[in-house]
């Protein structure tokens, strides 16, 4: 149980230590700042892009996108201002999206994962 124990604190260390190596999304860095060069940066080095048109029609993309999915209502009607309130405004989806957490939760606490985890040292 040593060696099961080591490689998996060994693998949880790993994502830890290869983030610094992640880019940050383009579509989060253009959210806040429509103008962001870092933003056109990361989409240069990510789609492997030479020229700066093909940048500037990928980040018309991004912006383009973001606005016709923003909650932010034309018509004058109320409707909720972040998506997570759009999700539970709805009876039916919230009633999924609530008995979908509680049978997450559930699992997790009930400790289903570690008799699954160890099962196979049982009956060794």
């Amino acid at each position: 149980w040593r060696y099961m124990f080591l490689f998996i604190s060994v693998m949880g260390v790993c994502p830890w230590l290869m983030q610094s190596f992640l880019l940050e999304s383009p579509r989060w860095l253009l959210g806040r700042d429509p103008d962001s060069a870092e933003a056109r940066f990361v989409i240069k080095k990510l789609r492997g892009f030479r020229y700066d048109e093909e940048v500037e029609t990928e980040v018309e993309h991004y912006v383009g996108a973001s606005k016709s999915q923003s909650c932010a209502s034309d018509d004058g009607t109320k409707k909720p201002k972040n998506a997570t309130a759009e999700l539970l405004a709805d009876k039916k989806v919230r009633l999924l999206l609530v008995s979908s957490l509680v049978l997450q939760v559930s699992s997790q606490l009930s400790g289903i994962n570690a008799v699954f985890y160890y099962s196979g040292l049982f009956f060794d």
